[in-house]
């Protein structure tokens, strides 16, 4: 919070309420961005900022026009750095895909020669691929040319990727520092990072990390400052290249000839388009505000019952109508930061970084988070014997059903763990596993859907 109304005021976007801008030892405080620019300062918004009814050509001439050079000449030259837009040139920008925007966005910034440059989230929505071209340029940019960049980033590669120094900006204030050769230690800049993107971690490092079977008289506790403990993918779809598609085809008995291959890649090469498109767009993921720990698999002297996944505490606000209420969550339920497996042996290992709604919205009615409750294998089931981790039990009458697909909620209310469980529709239903434990109760949405 912060970082973008920083940039804003440095370029004189957004007017400073105190202190002032110095640039070459120039107070700027009071001069319009226009001449901020003029006077080397170059700025790529977040969101890149192009124009969408203009042409790429005109995009570019819109970061010339202002700089008194010839126009012709400088949009010559920036093709050099930029020649994936010269074949473009007529194209209009909204037509572009986001990868090529901000490629678009970047030249039509470096096309007036700043000195030093101000970039917004410059990855944000971008295929890998063109990241690292990103990175190649400014690099050079930055040897050739002496280009001084300050960078607004949450992608961690990418920072360390490019930064001689690092700030750390929470809501308005700086929580850390990293300079010199420090930058490039992930590890030591992941200390000040909060969750990251969709965590997926392989399942034998899950057992280590997650698997305990007792509970920590200290556990740790996350917050937007915690450290990510291990560095994640992104999960993408990838273009085969022909020899993957030829080695696809001979491992499935097939023998296709080149020409029949390079085919079928063009047949694809609509869809990865479309792809790109809906990839690029950005995510505008919601705030974590409520501190967690990550949890722990109880043992089964702990969870006879099986009903547990994930015993952890996120305590909410400290008033409101659920105060003092425990409530657990199913595990198709997304908690940020806490372990989900949806009841199936495929996602194990998998944390999300983000709170679904009802969490935020238990949370801030000041219910207590005590975990996540077995599901049945991707809850397409009504009985409760699917889960990858084994059957959960009703608590009336162990070796019974406790009914699906919410079967770890039904049981952990009925027997007394807990006071409150969410549920959900997801193949069984939330009255199912309700009435096979004993509990009665009617949906919310009753007669509305």
């Amino acid at each position: 919070m912060g970082k973008t109304t920083l940039l804003k005021t440095l370029m004189g976007i957004v007017p400073a309420t105190s202190g002032r801008v110095e640039f070459d030892g120039v107070d700027i405080s009071d001069e319009p961005a226009h001449e901020r620019s003029r006077l080397g300062l170059g700025y790529v918004p977040q969101g890149r900022g192009i124009f969408p009814q203009l042409s790429v050509y005109d995009n570019l001439r819109m970061g010339v026009v202002e700089h008194g050079e010839e126009e012709h000449e400088a949009i010559e030259t920036i093709l050099q750095e930029f020649p994936q837009l010269q074949p473009l040139l007529d194209r209009s920008g909204g037509a572009l895909s986001g990868g090529e925007q901000q490629i678009l966005a970047l030249a039509r910034c470096f096309i007036s020669k700043p000195d030093l440059v101000f970039l917004d989230e410059p990855t944000e929505g971008i295929q890998p691929s063109i990241v690292d071209g990103i990175i190649e340029l400014l690099k050079r940019l930055n040897t050739t040319q002496g280009l001084t960049i300050v960078l607004v980033e949450q992608n961690l590669e990418f920072v360390t990727s490019l930064s001689d120094r690092v700030l750390l900006l929470q809501k308005g204030d700086i929580t850390g520092e990293v300079t010199g050769e420090q930058s490039s230690n992930s590890a030591l800049i992941e200390e000040f990072v909060g969750f990251g993107s969709g965590v997926s971690r392989p399942v034998h490092q899950n057992h280590t990390d997650v698997a305990d079977t007792s509970s920590s008289d200290t556990p740790e506790i996350l917050t937007t400052q915690t450290m990510q403990k291990e560095r994640f993918d992104y999960m993408t779809v990838k273009r085969p290249t022909h020899d993957q598609l030829k080695q696809i085809t001979q491992d499935l008995g097939m023998n296709l000839s080149d020409e029949r291959i390079s085919e079928f890649l063009e047949v694809m090469e609509d869809t990865m388009k479309v792809y790109d498109m809906v990839d690029a767009m950005p995510d505008y993921l919601p705030t974590v505000d409520y501190p967690r720990t990550p949890g722990y698999r109880p043992a089964p002297e702990e969870n006879p019952l099986n009903a547990w996944y994930i015993k952890c505490e996120v305590k909410g606000a400290p008033r409101g109508p659920l105060a003092g209420k425990s409530i657990v969550l199913k595990d198709n339920i997304s908690l940020a930061g806490v372990p989900m497996m949806n009841g199936a042996s495929t996602l194990e290992g998998y944390i999300p970084d983000i709170d679904a709604t009802i969490v935020t919205r238990i949370l801030d009615a000041g219910g207590t988070i005590v975990g996540k409750s077995h599901c049945e294998y991707f809850c397409l089931s009504g009985g409760s014997h699917t889960n990858a981790t084994g059957p959960c039990h009703n608590p009336h009458k162990m070796g019974y059903s406790a009914g699906g697909s919410s079967s770890g909620s039904g049981a952990l209310v009925s027997s007394g763990e807990v006071e409150m469980a969410m549920g959900g529709d997801q193949g069984g239903s939330i009255r199912m596993p309700a009435s096979y434990s004993g509990c009665y109760g009617m949906k919310p949405t009753h007669g509305l859907v």
